[in-house]
């Protein structure tokens, strides 16, 4: 897929327990990945999905097209099995709120941004080896 048919960018955050084991469980998951999950995104479809972290702090960038709606899903919905079992079990990882609850994935609100202040004809001495 060409990355021009990706042209939103989505940025969520979500806390995971505070805890060096689950941290570093939760990355070794995402470093041996099932295959259902990426498959599952390709037909979704994401263009790009990555993960940050500090210390128990996530956050994922999203490159979608631009009809895509997170309201949605990342997954497809309703999930299939594979991915519903990965679901569950990346949401045990989770924060625990003070409600009982489990943190959820929420979208970030954009700050600010380069692009309406660069562009090719006001940079054209800027040389990127």
């Amino acid at each position: 897929m060409e990355s021009s048919l990706f042209a939103k960018m989505i940025v969520l955050q979500v806390e995971l327990s505070d805890d060096p084991t689950v941290i570093k469980e939760y990355i070794d998951y995402h470093d041996n990945i099932w295959p259902e999950i990426v498959t599952d995104l390709k037909a979704r479809p994401i263009g790009r999905m990555r993960i940050y972290n500090l210390g128990n702090r996530l956050v994922m960038l999203l490159e979608v097209g631009q009809d895509f709606d997170l309201k949605e899903g990342i997954h497809i919905q309703p999930p299939n099995k594979k991915v519903a079992e990965w679901g569950a079990l990346m949401g045990s990882l989770l924060n625990k709120l003070d409600s009982g609850e489990y943190d959820e994935w929420t979208e970030m609100n954009k700050v600010w941004d380069t692009e309406k202040h660069f562009s090719s004809e006001k940079n054209t001495s800027l040389v990127v080896p």
